[in-house]
């Protein structure tokens, strides 16, 4: 006879196969981000927080710098150049680098403006990633965010005590096992989305509390913590394999065209405006970027 589970072991097992379909589904598209841990949006409005103490790092947040919209299914990743981990020469620096030495030898115009902005757009940008909690959707555990580097700058700023001095440990101290130091909620506010997207009003509660009131959920929480490492959160690939999602409909063989017409000298002068179109259009490749890489 088939011995029957508890509810709440039936809701855990439909919770775990939940999270095991969106890993698998998001198979298909690169991404410099772990499939194992579940990625943090922020809300429209109002945000609270509680960041973890980051694995074997002295600062919350891990610092990454990364590629975006790359190829022609708009792909992220992490800098080869620009991180600690990566292998090889980041073939998006190269050619970033390539149409900034391209765009000093032509005059001021439209033709450099373009060169210089494709060079911009497929710069890496920097990301501080982080562990939390989402305070209003605590039931989701620990997920992590790459967030934007103002975000993280703008709360150092305000994380010391103003009448002591004394900083404030944002996300606590942990010391592998438990919390020797209870850490502090942080607020924030999103408006808008994708172009016009802001993040404005970052606060740091002055009270610390615990991290959760819960003290079964903090343990089960700590020991999730204890497990995880940085290379359990970030995703490199191979310099062969970015060089053939960056080279195969990507900016990179679109940039030598100017020279190829050379027959025809006064048509090409008439065609050059279509670099800025180019350009132009390179946007919209961002639409498939998180609201937040708009900041």
């Amino acid at each position: 006879m088939t011995q029957r589970i508890s509810r709440e072991e039936l809701i855990a097992q439909r919770k775990a196969a939940l999270r095991t379909n969106k890993s698998q589904n998001r198979v298909g598209y690169d991404s410099p981000w772990s499939r194992e841990i579940k990625a943090f949006k922020p809300n429209s409005g109002k945000n609270s927080l509680r960041f973890l103490p980051f694995p074997d790092q002295g600062h919350y947040a891990l610092s990454v710098m990364v590629h975006y919209g790359v190829g022609p299914d708009n792909a992220a990743y992490l800098c080869l150049d620009q991180n600690e981990g990566g292998e090889g020469d980041c073939p998006i620096c190269a050619e970033a680098n390539r149409l900034r030495r391209e765009a000093k030898l032509l005059p001021e115009g439209p033709k450099r403006d373009a060169l210089n902005d494709q060079a911009y757009k497929i710069k890496a940008k920097e990301r501080r990633l982080v562990l939390l909690i989402d305070r209003d959707n605590e039931a989701e555990g620990i997920q992590y965010w790459a967030m934007p580097y103002s975000i993280d700058k703008n709360l150092i700023e305000l994380a010391e005590d103003s009448d002591s001095g004394e900083p404030y440990f944002i996300a606590g101290l942990f010391d592998g096992q438990e919390m020797i130091d209870d850490g502090h909620d942080i607020m924030f506010r999103k408006d808008g989305e994708r172009m016009q997207t802001k993040y404005t009003g970052e606060q740091i509660r002055p009270q610390k509390s615990p991290l959760s009131d819960s003290p079964a959920r903090e343990k089960e929480w700590l020991e999730q913590l204890a497990q995880i490492s940085k290379e359990d959160l970030v995703r490199f690939y191979s310099e062969d394999h970015i060089r053939k999602v960056f080279l195969g409909e990507g900016t990179a063989p679109a940039a030598p065209a100017p020279a190829a017409p050379a027959p025809a000298p006064a048509p090409v002068q008439e065609a050059a405006p279509a670099a800025p179109a180019e350009a132009e259009e390179t946007p919209d490749v961002s639409d498939f970027l998180d609201d937040d890489d708009w900041s």
